[in-house]
């Protein structure tokens, strides 16, 4: 099972490039706690943002928040497996199914019309959900057992893209730089 601790983040920035920027960064993740409140929280600067950093020699995590900062660093020769994967909530799936299959067999009853547009409503809303949960997970594990990594919800309001294929591309850095030395 893939997972990552700590709260789903909302994405907030990501790069990615094979070549290193001026600080020798090749990913660069960072993330807010998702939903409203954390949104708000976030504007007020009083949230917990995590950062997801890939160097030449390290994977860093970084987490602040108001009450300090932790940061984890593992050094790419101790890196032992890279792991990515992505999961939706099927439970909205399942409901959106229910309602939708109500929807449908109530159209032989008295109010058949209003029910079936209130169930198809509802089962939009449940299937948009399954759609919208979608969350992202980087891990990177160390020899010794430690695991650093984020789970993330790509932004349906920012324009920042972050899909599966972004994070093997993410994965692949990192391998390549474990196994190379360079991307």
């Amino acid at each position: 099972m893939l997972f990552s601790s700590g709260p789903s983040m909302a994405l907030k920035e990501f790069s990615v490039s094979s070549t290193p920027d001026t600080n020798g960064v090749y990913v660069t993740i960072s993330g807010r706690p998702e939903g409203l409140i954390g949104s708000i929280l976030s504007l007020l600067k009083l949230s917990s943002d995590a950062s997801l950093i890939v160097s030449a020699h390290q994977v860093s995590l970084v987490m602040a928040s108001i009450s300090g900062q932790t940061h984890s660093m593992v050094p790419m020769n101790r890196v032992s497996s890279t792991h990515c994967g992505y999961k939706r909530n099927t439970a909205y799936l399942i409901i959106a199914a229910f309602f939708l299959l109500s929807a449908i067999g109530s159209i032989a009853g008295t109010h058949g019309a209003v029910v079936f547009v209130i169930g198809a409503i509802v089962s939009a809303v449940f299937a948009l959900a399954y759609w919208m949960s979608n969350r992202l997970v980087i891990v990177v594990e160390t020899g010794g057992g430690m695991t650093i990594g984020m789970r993330i919800q790509p932004s349906v309001i920012r324009s920042v893209n972050f899909d599966f294929a972004q994070a093997q591309r993410v994965v692949d850095i990192i391998n390549t730089l474990v196994l190379t030395g360079t991307p």
